[in-house]
């Protein structure tokens, strides 16, 4: 019987002894699961937090970004604005009646032609043949050196011995543009 009480004793013991062992082992796993789960919400906080701040900058990018196509969309309209007004005045200008017309290139003829040239070649538009004549005339120019051309709508290109001279409409209205456009832009804007 000694044996077996010594056997009961023993497993007494070690039965107390591995209670002990998973009572501490079950406190340091309750420990580790507790630090564990405070860990999973710190980074859960931490990526909400970034995911909030990544979006707030999302919206913010994405609100720059609109208001720059606005401003670009409105840009372009007062561009297609202005560009409407200077169409319709060199559409005006290049089709004014004949006597306007040849009055005008005329003065800018004897405006820009010096005194005492030969003229080689003038080209003119096709569609104002009689004026460009008269003009040419009122220019002391020979008027066999006229070549009508599709690609000018107005006024002529004369070419003499010291240069090209170039009195076109296009030419005129692409000098003028620059000074009138902020009249033009107060204009499309009111």
């Amino acid at each position: 019987m000694a044996e077996q009480a010594l056997i009961e004793k023993i497993s007494a013991e070690a039965a107390a002894e591995a209670a002990r062992i998973k009572a501490v082992a079950d406190s340091e796993i309750a420990a580790v699961e507790a630090e564990t789960e405070r860990e999973r919400g710190r980074l859960r906080d931490a990526v909400t937090a970034e995911l909030a701040k990544e979006r707030q900058h999302a919206e913010v990018v994405a609100l720059s970004r609109a208001r720059q196509a606005a401003h670009m969309r409105e840009q372009e309209a007062k561009r297609a604005g202005i560009d409407a007004c200077f169409e319709q005045v060199f559409s005006e200008l290049a089709e004014q009646p004949s006597e306007r017309y040849v009055t005008a290139f005329t003065t800018f003829g004897q405006s820009t032609l010096p005194r005492a040239i030969t003229v080689s070649r003038v080209l003119a538009p096709v569609a104002r043949e009689a004026e460009t004549v008269s003009i040419a005339k009122a220019l002391s120019i020979d008027p066999s050196v006229i070549e009508l051309r599709p690609d000018i709508r107005a006024g002529l290109m004369i070419y003499t011995n010291e240069g090209v001279f170039d009195i076109t409409l296009e030419r005129l209205m692409a000098e003028a543009r620059p000074e009138l456009e902020p009249e033009v832009l107060a204009h499309v804007l009111s």
